[in-house]
């Protein structure tokens, strides 16, 4: 790609300037599309695509630099380790120190080895932030993830068996207090944890399941609301869902890390 042009404009923004990444981004899809590199089916496809939260928090600009890289490697216009060079190091290296049988761990959020794109997960969701207790390490095998994008991996990652109490894993909430579930997980979607910490996750089931549960979809939209519509509260006008979108849009200023790797690799091919 030797020009960063597009014949594409901009969709219209009012008086807002676009920022420099933004044009970018936009650009390079332009050109991308107009060699026939990839499609814009599949930009869409690829940010239908991204886990919720990140779908629902991304800037408009991040989320289509996060598909058209994913969607890159898919077509193999280019690499895992191209991008990585611009984005750094993403610790998936052979760890130097492996988790032994008896030792209690956490599963890290999806966040943390979701960085920029979603990837090939291995590590079930209904785990994520839950705390268990290893069984055994299988041994160490290539990397799944960056399987699933290039088809290649260049680090090897030892794999357990950990065991979970099932009631506080998110898809089994009916379980009994003595069911157990195991699952293999990757050693880079782990992180120490404590005995101390496995009981309070315990007894914090206990004490929802006595409860009756939360109803967390209500809290979900309470706290994004920021405020509740209880009787007596005081008359208040909503701002123009224009206002709203224009705000968030300002806030997109900031060069995601994958908007500019991206970017910076496509102009030295």
């Amino acid at each position: 790609i030797t020009t960063a042009q597009s014949k594409t404009p901009l969709p219209e923004k009012g008086d807002r300037t676009h920022s420099y990444w933004e044009i970018q981004v936009h650009a390079c899809v332009g050109v991308l599309v107009a060699k026939g590199l990839m499609t814009v089916d599949e930009m869409r496809r690829g940010i239908e695509q991204l886990e919720p939260r990140i779908y629902a928090s991304a800037p408009y600009y991040q989320k289509w630099a996060t598909s058209v890289a994913a969607t890159l490697l898919e077509r193999k216009v280019l690499t895992n380790q191209e991008l990585d060079a611009e984005l750094g190091p993403d610790e998936v290296d052979e760890p130097k120190k492996q988790f032994a049988a008896g030792d209690v761990v956490r599963v890290r959020q999806s966040s943390y080895t979701t960085r920029w794109r979603r990837p090939h997960l291995r590590t079930p969701g209904y785990i994520h932030g839950v705390c268990g207790i290893v069984e055994k390490c299988v041994g160490s095998f290539p990397n799944p993830e960056q399987l699933a994008y290039g088809g290649k991996s260049w680090s090897k990652c030892p794999l357990y068996i950990v065991r979970f109490d099932a009631c506080c894993a998110q898809d089994f909430t009916s379980a009994g207090e003595t069911d157990a579930i195991t699952v293999e997980v990757y050693h880079h979607w782990l992180e120490p944890a404590s005995r101390e910490e496995l009981e309070q996750q315990r007894r914090k089931r206990r004490a929802d399941t006595i409860q009756g549960g939360s109803d967390c979809k209500r809290a979900r939209v309470e706290e994004s609301h920021g405020h509740h519509h209880d009787e007596g509260h005081e008359p208040h006008s909503h701002e123009e869902r224009a206002v709203v979108e224009q705000r968030a849009v300002d806030s997109e200023i900031p060069c995601p890390p994958i908007a500019r790797a991206l970017v910076a690799v496509l102009l030295k091919k």
